[in-house]
């Protein structure tokens, strides 16, 4: 085929037939003319040089389509439809549309309801009263056949109540809180909105907050004696161990219904040698131990006894040798009376505090001089002239506060 050039500004053509230069074969009908970009052409599809969709509309479940934007080639995708409940965003490196469910956040309101009624579904505590979870929530149902959910027609509102305790589900539950919280070692229920629980105090190394030990395991912790050695005339010997404030559990206390409240110790006090007596009634090593609790107010300055909360109790001691030691390890409980924590609390608010005293009554011994440079033993007892004990009590689980909330029927 002969092949010629001609140059000319304008042609007009009737029809034209093109073929591959190559090959001499038919090109195809989605092949266009493009530009090499050095004054030549030739025949290709346009995806070689632009991209190019592959569809140009969209179906919908309900049925609409919509068709490829001509102008601009763009398909919008939209998530304003219900707020907070569908997202859109593109990947860059992945070059993909992603499309998530948005998880849904939740308002647990955080006072309580008697009964469950649609008055309080529709018109629930202010939005101050509210915590606000989502996405993956700390927030957990427990419950073992006992945790019962309630709605109310027409209304937002899921109420949440515990309706018997069986053995076997007390237990289980039991043991499902005790595994995510640490100091918790009761069961949790609830009447008519106010906790009943048994919780342990942490320690500290003094203050208040926990136990009074002022070195490692309460190694050596000194004795107060209100009478100047040796002359003791009463030879009583007081010490503190437990101290703790009500901030974190004032609020379990109901003012309307009768709450009670204990605090319940498994001491472990090692204390020195006695020495034995020898004159008439004070022939005996039984040493009475008086435990009580005081409040200190920061705003008033002023301690005070609780009066009900207060146990006498006896510590047999031994004379044997000089590293003989004596021990008190008897477990007791004292009823802390609710009215006048309220009281205290609305003085003094988180910032007072209780400590648990105990008073060893007679616990020195009477030095009597025999008229020259020795002493005789009237009354039994210690005989240091700084006595001190070991606070042998464990950190943990040593003391416990206990918080009873009259029950009613629901």
């Amino acid at each position: 085929m002969a092949q010629v050039s001609i140059d000319t500004n304008s042609i007009t053509l009737r029809r034209i037939q093109v073929r591959d230069p190559l090959a001499n074969t038919t090109i195809p009908s989605s092949f266009i003319l493009i530009s090499d970009g050095g004054g030549a052409a030739y025949w290709s599809s346009i995806s070689t040089i632009l991209p190019i969709s592959t569809f140009n509309s969209v179906s919908a479940n309900d049925g609409n389509v919509l068709n490829a934007d001509i102008g601009f080639n763009t398909l919008n995708i939209s998530s304003t439809g219900i707020q907070g409940l569908f997202n859109t965003y593109i990947d860059p490196v992945a070059r993909t549309l992603m499309l998530s469910n948005a998880a849904i956040g939740i308002q647990v309101a955080e006072s309580s309801c008697t009964t469950v009624a649609s008055a309080f579904a529709s018109a629930p505590p202010l939005p101050t009263n509210f915590t606000f979870v989502s996405g993956r929530s700390t927030l957990k149902f427990l419950g073992v056949g006992d945790i019962q959910l309630s709605t109310v027609s027409d209304q937002r509102a899921v109420f949440m109540s515990i309706s018997s305790f069986t053995s076997a589900g007390y237990m289980a539950l039991s043991g499902e809180v005790l595994a995510r919280k640490q100091y918790i070692n009761s069961t949790f229920s609830t009447n008519y909105g106010y906790a009943s629980f048994i919780s342990s105090l942490s320690t500290s190394s003094g203050g208040p907050g926990g136990w009074n030990w002022n070195s490692f395991y309460g190694s050596n912790v000194p004795l107060s004696t209100a009478e100047l050695y040796p002359n003791y005339t009463t030879g009583d010997l007081y010490f503190s161990t437990v101290t703790f404030t009500m901030s974190s559990f004032v609020r379990y206390v109901n003012p309307n219904l009768t709450t009670k409240m204990f605090l319940e110790v498994y001491p472990s006090y090692m204390f020195q040698r006695s020495l034995l007596g020898s004159q008439g009634n004070n022939y005996t090593l039984i040493k009475p131990i008086s435990t009580f609790i005081q409040y200190t107010s920061p705003t008033t300055n002023i301690t005070s006894r609780l009066p009900e909360s207060h146990c006498e109790m006896n510590m047999t001691s031994q004379q044997s040798n000089t590293w003989t030691s004596n021990y008190f390890d008897t477990p007791f409980k004292l009823e802390i009376n609710t009215t006048t924590v309220q009281n205290n609390y609305a003085i003094d608010g988180g910032s007072g505090y209780y400590t648990l005293y105990h008073r060893i009554v007679g616990g020195m011994a009477e030095l009597i001089s025999d008229g020259y440079c020795a002493y005789l033993i009237g009354r039994s007892g210690f005989s240091n002239q700084t006595p001190t004990y070991d606070n042998r009590t464990p950190g943990r689980n040593g003391v416990y506060l206990h918080i009873y909330n009259q029950a009613a029927p629901f």
